[in-house]
């Protein structure tokens, strides 16, 4: 079932990143002639890597999760740290002050918002994730975990598995 995170009645809490995480460019990760046929297996949905532009990064959080983000916004978000040859990793320090909303989906907040949930799963529409038939993108997620939306881009959201944000995140407020 598709929850709505977009409406007004939505109260967000905020949240820093705490942790560090690891990436790589794209480019030195993939054979620029595969990208469009590779997908990155995410905890959100599989995404087709080719998708995010050449100059995209694929990122290693704290649990080993992956996912993909634009070069401007990793550099955003963070300070590059050392290389690891062994790895081929870059080491990523979350910047003071990189704040997202965020909020837990739980069955009551799908019950206040009037999304009714079957079983224990969830869906968002997102500006990137899987790719639907129609060339939409959906991310999924478990009852539990957490979504959180860029301040300065609402439409961009993304969940994060309940254990990762614990591991990852501080609340704010």
């Amino acid at each position: 079932m598709f929850i709505n995170v977009h409406s007004n009645t939505v109260s967000w809490l905020q949240a820093t990143k705490k942790a560090e995480i690891r990436a790589v460019s794209v480019n030195e990760a993939m054979i620029p002639a595969i990208m469009n046929h590779v997908k990155l297996v995410t905890l959100e949905g599989d995404e087709l890597i080719g998708t995010r532009g050449s100059d995209s990064f694929i990122c290693v959080g704290v649990k080993g999760e992956m996912w993909m983000q634009s070069r401007d916004s990793l550099f955003e978000k963070y300070t590059k740290g050392k290389y690891s040859r062994s790895t081929g990793l870059t080491q990523m320090i979350p910047k003071s002050g990189n704040v997202v909303n965020t909020l837990q989906v739980t069955k009551e907040w799908c019950d206040h918002q009037r999304t009714p949930i079957t079983g224990d799963k969830f869906c968002l529409s997102a500006l990137w994730g899987e790719m639907t038939p129609d060339g939409k993108f959906t991310q999924t997620g478990t009852i539990g975990d957490w979504v959180c939306q860029n301040t300065q881009f609402p439409d961009d959201v993304w969940i994060v598995d309940d254990d990762i944000f614990h591991a990852s995140y501080v609340l704010v407020n």
